[in-house]
């Protein structure tokens, strides 16, 4: 594919570069492979050791991740978030809208009046209207996760 004509090689050439990078390998390590032919670098032999303790690690790393997400889903409801924390701001939205009677400010009620068909026109607010939607979404009793208010620090 590198010695193709076309402008999308360096795509190819891309692709194969991260593919490396996640498997911590290095075009060196590639050229090692081809001169040895039979497809194995030595330095990179799992022992038994090897697979214990990338075991272990995939382990920790699962309970991690299973851990980050059920403390996800006991401060925010998972309606109103995905699995990795986003949130779903149509949702939002729509539980906003749908307790615009709840709020003081008319600029608030006009705004959750127009969010829901904002986002299903963008598919995603704009940080400043994220913002003030979660802004409203706290007032209406909602829950947000910490780590979501941080990015519009």
């Amino acid at each position: 594919m590198f010695s193709s004509p076309h402008e999308d090689r360096h795509v190819d050439f891309t692709q194969l570069e991260h593919l490396l990078k996640d498997e911590g390998l290095s075009f060196n390590d590639l050229a090692t492979v081809i001169e040895n032919c039979n497809g194995e670098i030595e330095e990179l032999k799992y022992s038994d050791n090897d697979m214990a303790n990338v075991a272990d690690r995939m382990k920790r790393r699962g309970e991690q991740e299973g851990y980050d997400k059920a403390r996800r889903e006991m401060t925010a409801p998972p309606k109103f978030y995905e699995d990795h924390g986003e949130p779903r701001y149509y949702e939002i939205a729509m539980y906003c809208r749908s307790n615009k009677e709840r709020l003081r400010r008319d600029w608030d009620k006009t705004f959750v009046e127009d969010m829901p068909g904002k986002i299903l026109s963008y598919s995603k607010p704009t940080p400043p209207q994220a913002k003030q939607l979660l802004r409203i979404f706290l007032v209406l009793g909602g829950v947000v996760d910490p780590q979501v208010l941080k990015t519009f620090s």
